[in-house]
């Protein structure tokens, strides 16, 4: 017994088609971020564009069936499958890189926002230097070291208890104020959007996207070195960082 107009997943040829190009144009955009340096908004264009053209076929999919079980029309009509799929998509894809995934980063550490406290006040003191909203903190609860921030209507930083457990005070301390430099010049939003990539692509966890971010990492160590008067903890901290990384390899 069929149910509205579904005789079965769709095998029109057109829509097979479509999904055909939208993977491929998805494998093209991460080509693109894999072999060039690109600028950060490009970068951040190229990152979404890819979890777009990943996420279009499945919304298709669902469009597609949810036209057979109402008879609609939109069903046999590729043009109309299309002038639904592609605006749900673009708006859902909008929504969760800069709305909703940020938003559950935040609720779900929210029991763990640390609110008070030395690293609280470090926080603000040089957030207030660099004239930017002072970001929240928050631990994760995660074994292996992490430290990532972002910064939208709601700016944080985040940082696992396995990164409390492996550095020293001053090399945590190395660490906000490198983030805050990231912050600050906004480039927090591409390591959020690739840590976002790395996520919620399956083509990226077969093959690892990372961002050469060179330059950037430069400018967030020297403003490190400026405020502690030294090297020593950031570069210390990133030691016990790849070495960390090197023994789990193993």
């Amino acid at each position: 017994m069929n149910l509205g107009c579904f005789v079965g997943i769709p095998t029109v040829q057109g829509k097979i088609f479509l999904t055909v190009v939208s993977f491929s144009a998805a494998l093209f955009f991460f080509g693109i971020m894999q072999r060039f340096k690109l600028s950060t908004k490009l970068r951040v264009s190229l990152i979404y564009a890819h979890l777009v053209t990943l996420i279009f076929p499945f919304v298709l999919l669902t469009t597609s069936t949810a036209c057979s079980l109402t008879c609609s029309s939109c069903y046999t009509d590729l043009y109309a499958l299309i002038g639904l799929s592609l605006p749900t998509t673009l708006t859902l894809s909008t929504l969760a890189g800069f709305v909703l995934i940020p938003s559950l980063f935040v609720f779900s550490n929210k029991k763990n926002e640390i609110r008070s406290g030395n690293l609280v006040g470090f926080i603000r003191r040089y957030s207030k230097k660099l004239n930017i909203p002072a970001p929240k903190l928050y631990a994760v609860n995660k074994a292996s070291p992490v430290a990532f921030s972002f910064r939208s209507f709601k700016s944080a930083i985040f940082l696992s208890v396995g990164l409390f457990d492996l550095l020293s005070r001053k090399e945590i301390e190395s660490v906000i104020l490198h983030e805050l430099a990231h912050a600050r010049q906004k480039s927090s939003i591409v390591k959020f959007s690739n840590h976002v990539l790395n996520v919620f692509s399956p083509v990226s966890m077969i093959a690892r996207f990372n961002h050469d971010s060179s330059s950037e990492e430069k400018m967030a160590d020297d403003f490190v070195v400026e405020v502690q008067r030294t090297a020593r903890y950031i570069l210390s901290a990133k030691k016990k960082l790849d070495d960390y990384e090197k023994s789990s390899l193993k």
